[in-house]
């Protein structure tokens, strides 16, 4: 759990309707090159991508983040998932909305992520990426 409502997981874990329901999730933000609904008994928001460093994640924060928000506001839960061991790309859509729901640096967010799973590591593109969001985000609210 990396915040009330907001739980990183891996793909064996959305897969498993035993863990998802003894986790009270709800909502599923699917992230990986093949992500589709699996239970017709969660909503899901698929985003598929694979994890290069040259695929442009960034183009999804604002789609994931509203969706997460929502999620969290209405008191839902929300299990994000990966392919493979949701190592890079759930954990950077999480680590962009830390940023955008505080005033958390690209490195406090991705540290806030890793103290909750010590395997957090997006790749080099998709850390990049969350730094170009972090200079967005401050040119907007210095402008």
């Amino acid at each position: 759990q990396i915040l009330p409502g907001l739980y990183i997981g891996k793909l064996a874990d959305e897969q498993s309707k035993r863990r998802l329901k003894f986790n009270g999730i709800t909502h599923i933000l699917s992230i990986y090159e093949l992500a589709k609904p699996t239970h017709k008994e969660y909503k899901y928001k698929c985003i598929r991508i694979p994890d290069h460093e040259h695929q442009d994640i960034s183009q999804f924060f604002k789609e994931c983040i509203e969706f997460i928000h929502e999620c969290r506001y209405d008191e839902n839960l929300i299990l994000t998932c990966q392919a493979v061991c949701g190592v890079s790309r759930s954990v950077t859509v999480v680590a962009a909305y830390l940023m955008a729901i505080s005033n958390m640096s690209w490195r406090q967010s991705l540290n806030a992520v890793k103290a909750s799973r010590t395997q957090a590591n997006p790749n080099s593109g998709f850390r990049r990426q969350l730094m170009k969001f972090e200079e967005r985000q401050l040119a907007e609210v210095q402008a």
